[in-house]
Formats: structure tokens, C-alpha cells, sequence
């Protein structure tokens, strides 16, 4: 009698993972997962309209922005065509691709080759040694930013306008990427946002730090390392 019970408990506990299992894979089967790649936006602000717009659509699972990468993660049901992603993302302004890494950020400013300006950080990678990137001689504006960043494309129209300019001001850029690579761990671990500037003077001093967008100070720095 014991023996009997026993594979009877046995059978019923089988058969019931057998059914969670079985109905877990109908509900995936049910949806499935898009990346849509953006093309030439301009902030990681862009991302609101083009969720709102993508909330409407019935069917939508959930949506994530990976905003590194400019991408539309979904999850949708079967029923949302393609097509229909691309219509609803196209009618925002924006353009996208089906597909992961093919999308991105508008292009930065140009600067012309007369300008003097270093990336002392192209990719996050740290940077051993600050000063030593620093022009001497010169007003040194160290800009700390991200392809992401709205406010930094409205602050890299004053760094050109300087660049273009002043002979005595120099730019130095800092691509952060994201706020975990290791030059935002390492110069941005108590700042609260981008873009942040550091000014220098002639004589390497810093005399100003900056977070935001906020030109004001940036000219009331400037006047101040001119006049040392």
C-alpha cells in the first residue's frame, strides 16, 4: 500500500510541472522580442515621444531604451507587425532599422583643424594624468560629455564659437559614454549630471567646476582665468 502511494504522489507531482512548463512556453511563444536601432537622434530625451508614441500600439509587452546604444528593446505580441513598428516610430520624426547596432547619435560638431582641441577621452577609457593633456600657456576648458547628452550638443556651439575665436583658449574633451565606464567613475562620482566643465587658467589652476548647462559661468570663468 505504501509503495502504491508513493508513485501515485510521484505521477501527480510529473504531471504538474509538465503543465507549468508546457503553458510557460505557449505564453513565450505568444510574444516575441524586437530591437529597433535609432537613427540620428540627438538625446537620450528622444526616447519620450517615441515611447508614447509605441505605448498606443496594442499588443506591446514592454519597452526599454538602451541609451548607450540608441536602441528600442521590445517585447510584443504576435500580432504587431514590423511594419507597424516602423510606422509608429517614423511618424515621431525619427528613423529606425530592424536590428540591434545599427543605429546611433548625430554626428557632433565638427571642429576645424586650426582649433585647439584634444580628446583626452574617446571611449571612457581613463585618463592617467589630466594636467599633462592641458595646453600650457592657455585658458584650458576640460568638457566632460556624452553623444547622449542634449545639453552638451547646446554647449559644444559656445566651445566651437571659443575655439574658433580665442588663440588663448584651448578645449579638451571627455567622452564619458556612460556614467559607468572609468573616467565617469573617475571624475564624476559626486557630480550630478552632464555636461560638467572644469576651467584652468594660464597657469594650470583650476578655478571653476560646472555641471549643467549653464554659459553664464562659464563666461564669468573664462573673464576670471583671462584677468590672472
Amino acid at each position: 500500500m505504501r509503495k502504491l502511494l508513493t508513485f501515485t504522489i510521484a505521477l501527480v507531482v510529473v504531471t504538474t510541472c509538465t503543465t507549468v512548463t508546457y503553458a510557460a512556453s505557449e505564453a513565450d511563444a505568444a510574444t516575441r522580442e524586437v530591437t529597433l536601432s535609432l537613427k540620428g537622434v540627438t538625446c537620450g530625451s528622444c526616447w519620450t515621444p517615441i515611447e508614447k508614441a509605441l505605448s498606443k500600439i496594442d499588443g506591446l509587452i514592454s519597452a526599454e531604451f538602451n541609451l548607450e546604444n540608441a536602441e528600442c528593446i521590445l517585447v510584443v505580441g504576435q500580432n504587431v507587425t514590423d511594419s507597424l513598428l516602423l510606422a509608429v516610430v517614423s511618424y515621431t520624426g525619427y528613423s529606425c532599422e530592424l536590428g540591434a547596432g545599427k543605429g546611433g547619435y548625430a554626428t557632433q560638431l565638427v571642429y576645424p583643424d586650426s582649433a585647439d582641441i584634444l580628446w583626452l577621452s574617446k571611449q571612457g577609457e581613463k585618463i592617467e594624468d589630466l594636467s599633462a593633456g592641458l595646453a600650457p600657456g592657455k585658458i584650458n576648458i576640460v568638457d566632460f560629455y556624452a553623444d547622449w547628452c542634449g545639453p552638451c550638443r547646446v554647449l559644444d556651439q559656445t566651445l566651437l564659437k571659443l575655439a574658433t575665436t580665442r588663440d588663448d583658449v584651448a578645449i579638451r574633451k571627455v567622452n564619458i559614454v556612460n556614467y559607468k565606464s572609468p573616467v565617469a567613475k573617475q571624475f564624476l562620482r559626486r557630480v550630478r549630471g552632464i555636461p560638467y566643465v572644469l576651467v584652468f587658467d594660464k597657469n594650470g589652476k583650476r578655478i571653476a567646476r560646472i555641471t549643467g548647462l549653464d554659459i553664464e559661468k562659464l563666461d564669468k570663468a573664462l573673464a576670471k582665468a583671462g584677468s590672472g
